[in-house]
This record gives C-alpha cells, structure tokens and sequence, in this order.
C-alpha cells in the first residue's frame, strides 16, 4: 500500500471551471487519497459524497464557501472503522459557510473522527 501522508487532492484540478456549482462524488471513490479542499470552489452549493468514499483522508475541511447550502455524505465514508468507534486523528471541519442549511452524513461515516467543527 502506498504510503498517503503527503498526497493531497484538490477537486478544482478535475473541474477545471470554478464557477461550478455542485459536486458529486460516486460511492468508493477518493480512497487514495489523504487530504480533500474544496476551498477554491467558492461557487458550491451542493457536495454529495456516496457511500465508502474517502477512507484515507484525515482532513475534510470546508472553509469560506459563502454559497455553500448541503452537503450530504453517504453511509461509511470518511472512516477506516466503519463499524466500531474509534478515535484517531481524522478531522472535519466546516467554517463561514453562511449559506448552509444542510449537512447529512449516513451511518457510520466519521466514526473515527477526533475532531468535528462547524462555525457558522
């Protein structure tokens, strides 16, 4: 297995238009990968994650998207221990998205995240 620590992702290097307006991501993908910003998709205003997604990434984090309204992840993404918690150092973070209404994870996403937080 390779080792992830250092391999980031940004979403705007497949998207290429940063006017775009929703994300949707389909189930048992970006695990290979460790960090996910979506920061630079100022536009957003629907992420949709399926299920399994993102089993590596340690960091999500959402920052100063100010059309950001739902973001919805599906069951048993975000997490190496889907069915049992367990702590490590894995972190979501959400932070002036003033436009939010929505957030809705399925079962047993982020059950080993340490740290969850949500700033208007």
């Amino acid at each position: 297995m390779n080792d992830l620590k250092n391999e980031t992702i940004s979403l705007v290097e497949y998207a290429f238009d940063l006017s775009l307006e929703s994300i949707s991501i389909a189930s048992n993908m970006l695990n290979n990968i460790s960090k996910c910003n979506l920061t630079e998709c100022k536009r957003l205003k629907s992420i949709n994650c399926g299920d399994n997604c993102g089993k590596y990434i340690m960091d999500f984090v959402l920052n100063d998207m100010p059309f950001l309204e739902t973001i919805v992840i599906g069951n048993k993404s975000f997490t190496q221990c889907p069915d049992r918690f367990n702590k490590s150092e894995r972190k979501f973070h959400v932070s002036k998205c003033p436009m939010l209404t929505t957030i809705s994870m399925g079962s047993n996403s982020f059950t080993d995240c340490s740290d969850f937080y949500l700033n208007g």
